[in-house]
């Protein structure tokens, strides 16, 4: 498949996921719900772990302390 046939199906199936989610409850119930509860309990992890300000990996590439001497090697 090409790259122009892979955005199309994402597309049509993008389209398909949001006219099912939007109309049909059992199938939210189901399937998107718990998809959101899930994304809503990582966010609050991530938020509380961010008021922390702890940083428990300090060698982290993704840490900006590192990304300075990351970006020179």
């Amino acid at each position: 498949m090409t790259l122009v046939q892979n955005v199309l199906l994402a597309a049509v199936v993008f389209c398909f996921f949001t006219a099912v989610s939007t109309s049909d409850a059992t199938y939210r119930r189901a399937f998107v719900d718990p998809a959101f509860e899930e994304v809503e309990e990582a966010l609050r992890v991530r938020h509380a772990y961010l008021a922390t300000g702890r940083d428990d990996n300090p060698g982290a590439p993704d840490n900006p302390d590192n990304m300075a001497e990351n970006s020179a090697s």
